[in-house]
């Protein structure tokens, strides 16, 4: 099967739009497209754009008033314009577009910013073959600070992904593209004093982010006969080859794990007529190291359910393809980290990487399987499974000695019921901890929330003939996998974040990349660092 494709090149980022930030100089600007950022309750003085000429100044006010716009989160409304400066691939006319950013009422944020460059991005501006110039106005009234300044970048460069890598010459060549073209030069303007602009090297970092952002999505998005365990391992493999100073590799074949009595995770294999892969990715900084930290991803490749498949409406069997959204996360980062150098910290990337399938060999709801740690776990769902890889994972993590372990994983549709696709719940028992996450949150512009870990609802994963078992009542699910995963960990400060309804976007249909920019501001911040991205 698609014997065709360059492996390799199957997950390199495309081509990124030039994008700065520049404060107005009030001149008439060479550009091919407009975007005019507005908030509810504008005005007439609020479409005075200071580099565009009266005549589309006066544009922008009737395309207000004939579209009765209402600029809430994400809006807009396009015309065009007969235009002088125009390139000619425009056509002579310049497209002017307005885009609302919400209420008048509050600052703006990272998060709503980034929500409005993935709106930009999807209108098309600048999508000509030929070099397009695309401003975008912003003022310094509306709020405008860094952290919203970069995560505008952000959304504009990342919100325009278009993944045609797995159509034929005639419909995408095997390439994912950007609709952004990268001949395009988008120009945000600033007008108004702001105290500070993102430098270019601001902006460069920027970029490296979203290239572990499309990693990301890159391996969610492919499906499971493409990203197998093995095409993980080897997707490791290629970071640790390009960044050979600060990432090393080591993975674990089916008889290595074996040895170390990872028999809960070989057990969710066993099912599969693929090897499992256990895989572990170390990035360490050059000098003296501050932090040890570990990240554990949930690697699913393909989860059928297992015996207790899946079946009826909702299953989303068909997109169990992205049930390894935690593993490529956490690739996904560690591609940003080596790429930023960044100092003071040794971190360990952990994947426990394996199928879920219905064969005769699976395993089964009633089998008793025994941790690396000792303990037993009764298997009462075979559906139930990420949590029955991560129990190796993290008893592996902790035994690295690390000063923290976050572990990332598509655990449950409890989380989807509590939180929808808006918000990641996370778990951890450690004050300290949740501060770091929650503050990484915000910067980076992910939303994120804080979840108990109810004491009483440990005697729902109770075992009669084992030490826990992996599945417990419906009531309060992703809480029951947050204290089942919390019990193979002993002393080490951790946390869980359950990214089922945020790591995929139904409307857009295709992977978010959600948790690669916090977890990276998170590492950021406990190094000696540069403390945003």
């Amino acid at each position: 099967m698609f014997e065709d494709l360059d492996r390799q090149a199957l997950w390199d980022c495309p081509s990124l739009a030039k994008i700065s930030v520049e404060p107005s100089t009030g001149q008439l600007g060479r550009f091919d497209s407009v975007v005019v950022l507005v908030r509810e309750g504008f005005c007439d003085r609020d479409l005075q754009v200071s580099f565009v000429s009266d005549e589309e100044r006066r544009a922008l006010i009737e395309l207000a008033s004939d579209v009765e716009m209402k600029p809430k989160l994400g809006s807009w409304a396009l015309t065009r314009v007969k235009a002088d400066g125009v390139s000619s691939s425009s056509g002579g006319f310049r497209s002017l577009v307005l885009c609302g950013i919400g209420s008048n009422q509050k600052q703006w944020t990272p998060i709503e910013a980034f929500h409005i460059g993935q709106t930009i991005a999807t209108l098309n501006v600048g999508a000509t073959k030929k070099t397009s110039v695309v401003a975008i106005r912003v003022r310094v009234e509306d709020g405008l600070t860094g952290p919203v300044l970069r995560s505008l970048v952000e959304g504009l460069l990342v919100g325009g992904y278009k993944d045609t890598r797995f159509k034929s010459e005639e419909h995408g060549n095997h390439v994912a593209q950007f609709l952004i073209k990268p001949s395009t030069e988008v120009k945000i303007v600033v007008e108004g004093t702001a105290d500070s602009l993102p430098s270019r090297a601001d902006l460069a970092a920027v970029e490296t982010v979203i290239s572990g952002m499309i990693l990301t999505k890159q391996l969610i998005n492919a499906p499971a006969n493409v990203t197998t365990p093995a095409e993980l391992a080897a997707v490791a493999a290629t970071l640790a080859r390009m960044f050979p100073e600060s990432l090393s590799l080591k993975v674990l074949e089916e008889a290595d794990c074996k040895r170390l009595r990872m028999n809960a995770f070989l057990a969710v294999g066993q099912g599969s007529s693929l090897p499992s892969k256990f895989i572990h990715l170390t990035y360490r900084a050059e000098g003296a190291i501050k932090k040890k930290l570990a990240l554990v991803g949930k690697a699913i490749t393909f989860d059928s359910g297992g015996i207790n498949l899946k079946t009826g409406p909702g299953c989303m069997l068909e997109l169990m393809k992205f049930d390894m959204g935690g593993a490529a996360t956490i690739l996904g980062v560690a591609k940003t980290i080596a790429q930023l150098r960044t100092p003071g910290v040794e971190l360990h990337f952990i994947a426990a990487a394996c199928e879920n399938m219905c064969s005769g060999s699976s395993y089964r709801p009633g089998d008793v399987v025994q941790c690396s740690n000792g303990k037993t776990i009764e298997i009462g769902n075979t559906d139930a499974e990420g949590r029955v890889t991560l129990s190796d994972a993290l008893v592996y993590a902790e035994s690295l000695g690390v000063d923290a372990i976050v572990d990332i994983a598509t655990l449950t549709g409890a989380a989807i019921v509590a939180l929808g696709h808006d918000y990641a719940p996370f778990w951890t028992p450690d004050s300290d901890l949740a501060m770091q996450i929650e503050s990484a949150a915000r910067m980076a512009g992910e939303n994120i929330w804080r979840m108990p870990l109810i004491e009483s609802h440990r005697e729902l994963i109770q075992s009669d003939i084992a030490d826990i078992k992996n599945h417990g009542s419906r009531a309060g699910g992703s809480v029951n996998a947050a204290l089942f995963l919390q019990s193979f960990i002993k002393n080490t400060p951790w946390s869980h974040i359950d990214i089922a309804g945020t790591g995929w976007n139904e409307k857009r249909g295709g992977a978010t990349g959600y948790g690669v920019r916090l977890l990276v501001q998170w590492i950021l911040g406990l190094s000696e660092a540069k403390a945003e991205v």
